[in-house]
């Protein structure tokens, strides 16, 4: 099986997992309900997004959530308490999709969240701020609870959430409408150490990024420049108007395309106006449809 994940490294599974196992023998009343979930299966078919604190008291719920037949998908509400080794553990051994790196950036963090939400879960909003309220119910959210709450009132939540899963499937309003919700923080440049020099580069005069690993390459008109951050963070923290993914590998400013080449069947490449050529992958391609309107 093949997961889509957001982790610092995998490496970290081993010392993970035998944490979390050891925090699951402290935990006797959710060990009893994942006993019971691995042989009824009451949450089979029902999709969970959940944004925790990632640690081995969250993983054990994640797993328990999964025994009992859920597809669930973890990201970070906090990301200074998240555990490494806890994240990559639940990747590597239950094959949760997991987006959460301790320290990670506002642009990544963000990120994590649209994933989550990309699980298309029904949401329930649960916050001590009831300002938030009218906001919720513009989203069509399956209800909002105010903290303090009951487990009377988390449960009639849950019916609720529950009957639109029967009535509607599984397919939330709600997600479509935040997910999609426009961002007004765009970078507008990008800084880079170089040894003795800081170059600082305007957000339009990149050219196109490429995936190096843990970093990338910045190319411009006239230069390029290694800097250690994720594809991911800059496919978030790009303007989506002026800049589109269109492969695992690569970034590029729509402005720098000079034509779209099919070289073998559903396979492409990017030209652009300097005869750069870019691998298109199938994702890549739906995105410069979108983008370009074609």
């Amino acid at each position: 099986m093949t997961i889509e994940f957001d982790i610092k490294d995998d490496e970290l599974a081993t010392g993970g997992r035998f944490r979390i196992n050891w925090a699951e023998q402290e935990m006797p009343v959710l060990r009893a309900i994942k006993e019971r979930f691995e042989k009824e299966k009451p949450l089979k078919g029902v999709r969970v997004a959940a944004c925790l604190h990632v640690t081995t008291e969250t993983a054990n719920l994640m797993r328990t959530l999964q025994s009992g037949g859920a597809d669930v998908v973890l990201c970070a509400s906090n990301p200074l308490s998240t555990q490494d080794d806890v994240a990559a553990s639940l990747v590597a051994h239950d094959e949760i999709p997991v987006y959460a790196i301790k320290g990670e950036d506002n642009a990544t963090y963000y990120d994590h969240l649209k994933a989550a939400l990309d699980h298309k879960p029904q949401i329930i909003f649960a916050t001590a701020y009831d300002q938030y309220a009218l906001k919720a119910f513009e989203f069509n959210a399956a209800d909002y609870l105010l903290k303090p709450y009951s487990k009377e009132r988390l449960m009639e939540a849950i019916e609720k959430v529950a009957e639109r899963i029967k009535t509607e499937g599984n397919e939330s309003e709600v997600v479509e409408k935040v997910a999609n919700y426009p961002r007004e923080d765009y970078l507008d440049r990008v800084v880079v150490k170089d040894r003795h020099k800081i170059h600082v580069i305007p957000a339009d005069e990149i050219r196109y990024i490429d995936s190096m690993d843990d970093y990338v390459m910045i190319y411009t008109k006239d230069s390029r420049h290694m800097k250690q951050k994720t594809m991911k963070y800059f496919e978030s923290a790009l303007n989506p108007k002026d800049y589109v993914r269109i492969h695992r590998s690569h970034i590029v400013r729509v402005d720098e395309i000079n034509e779209i080449q099919q070289y073998e069947k559903e396979s492409y490449v990017v030209i652009l106006h300097d005869k750069t050529k870019l691998k298109v992958s199938k994702t890549g391609y739906k995105n410069l449809k979108e983008v370009l309107n074609f």
